[in-house]
């Protein structure tokens, strides 16, 4: 559960390097994380059923519904182990450049599948 992309090195225009971040949310990490998003968290959830129903989603409204709020639990899960946008203004601390080989050498490492298609 990460973003990845593909985009110039910050400190070498002349390289093309492939960024891990955390996951981009529905809505602000702020909203799903912290009090005083109950509001946005709710028109969100109206929409996510919406969305669901107009594209037919299985087992009618009930599933749909049950749906939401796993998605909701996983975004609220996600949403807390995220930095804050406060912490990540900072381009010099987010810069930490390894070689693929390093990310792949790890235990988290992604399968075969994704390293053939990096």
């Amino acid at each position: 559960m990460l973003s990845v992309s593909v985009g110039t090195d910050t400190r070498r225009n002349d390289r093309r390097v492939v960024h891990l971040d955390q996951p981009h949310l529905g809505i602000p990490r702020e909203y799903l994380a912290g009090a005083g998003g109950d509001a946005h968290v709710s028109a969100y959830a109206g929409f996510l059923l919406d969305t669901a129903l107009y594209y037919g989603a299985r087992g009618g409204e009930e599933a749909a519904e049950e749906a939401v709020r796993k998605v909701l639990d996983l975004e609220r899960g996600l949403a807390e182990i995220s930095a804050p946008k406060e912490e990540r203004r900072d381009a010099d601390a987010l810069y930490n450049p390894v070689k693929l080989s390093q990310v792949y050498g790890a235990k988290y490492s992604p399968n075969q599948y994704r390293q053939r298609h990096i």
